[in-house]
């Protein structure tokens, strides 16, 4: 009965995961349309910036005037900016996929299904090179190795489960 209630409570853990990736992944949609929307505006009427974001002096408010004016007046901070929100917004969009993806595997996982399946490992190779590369341009070099490293590892312990999967199969 104890390993019932484990597999049960695992199930349960793989469903919150589902959920917790469904709102990263609409997050990251509803944050590039966004940018994107902040983009067009930057583009198409810079002087209209001033009602997206509080352009007043008052002490104590966080204001980006310096950087809006730097951006207005200046061409290349005006292209600086969309480069960068062009950036921003293919990197959620990746992420928004990478978390569809893993919603699917956890799907599986939720009902009964085993992890070391071929499918289960190349999603999760796709995943694990996805968010390397985000933490390669997020946090640098040394984050990015590390992070390669633990995922490489845990992408290596399911490939042998995966195997071990497939010999158990064919013993039954």
């Amino acid at each position: 009965m104890e390993k019932e209630q484990k597999l049960v409570r695992i199930q349960k853990n793989f469903r919150i995961m589902g959920i917790l990736t469904k709102i990263v992944e609409i997050f990251c949609y509803v944050g590039s349309g966004i940018t994107a929307a902040g983009v067009i505006t930057l583009l198409a009427a810079p002087e209209w910036t001033k009602y997206f974001i509080d352009l007043s002096d008052e002490p104590g408010k966080s204001t980006l005037n310096a950087l809006v004016q730097a951006i207005q007046s200046n061409v290349e901070g005006t292209a600086g900016a969309v480069a960068s929100c062009i950036a921003l917004i293919i990197m959620m969009l990746i992420i928004a996929v990478a978390m569809h993806k893993l919603r699917g595997a956890l799907k599986k996982f939720q009902q009964g299904h085993s992890p070391f399946l071929e499918e289960n490992i190349h999603t999760l190779k796709l995943i694990f090179i996805i968010v390397t590369i985000i933490t390669l341009l997020t946090a640098g070099l040394p984050l990015a190795l590390l992070t390669a490293l633990v995922l490489w590892t845990i992408y290596l312990m399911f490939q042998m489960g995966c195997e071990l999967q497939k010999e158990s199969d064919e013993t039954l």
